[in-house]
């Protein structure tokens, strides 16, 4: 009879269960790290999005980026709080990545400058990443 016996599949089960207990925390944070990567590309291609409908000058008004706790919106208007509700553009954000420090800027029509400078702080459990806009626009991370 051919086959493997039940002491040599423990064994190799053990073995695995080994491997994994070891790389399980690698793993982890390679995940972590690709997705706080991930939302920070996310996060300025929205911005970019913004910007660029603001500086082609589409439908003649400024454009901008609301964020929320789970989502963000590119909106059309001069702020959030007066914007025009029929062009929102909603993506997703995880809840579990956290952005402090600006949550509204607005970009101006035909020259895509930002009514706000300052940084986007990017947090998860284990890492910190930051966007910085400048006055002329420019995104930088």
């Amino acid at each position: 009879m051919k086959g493997f016996t039940f002491l040599e599949l423990i064994i190799t089960l053990g073995i695995s269960a080994m491997i994994l207990a070891v790389s399980w925390p690698l793993i982890s944070n390679m995940y972590l790290s690709f997705q706080i990567t991930s939302e920070r590309d996310n996060l300025i291609g929205v911005l970019r999005k913004a910007q660029s409908l603001a500086f082609t000058n589409q439908d003649q008004s400024s454009y901008g980026l609301y964020i929320l706790e789970n989502q963000y919106i590119v909106f059309k208007g001069d702020s959030y709080a007066a914007r025009d509700t029929a062009f929102d553009e909603k993506f997703a954000k995880p809840s579990d990545i956290i952005i402090s420090g600006l949550s509204e800027v607005v970009f101006t029509s035909l020259s895509g400058i930002p009514n706000a400078t300052g940084t986007f702080n990017i947090s998860n459990s284990r890492q910190n990443l930051s966007i910085q806009i400048n006055e002329e626009g420019t995104i930088n991370w």
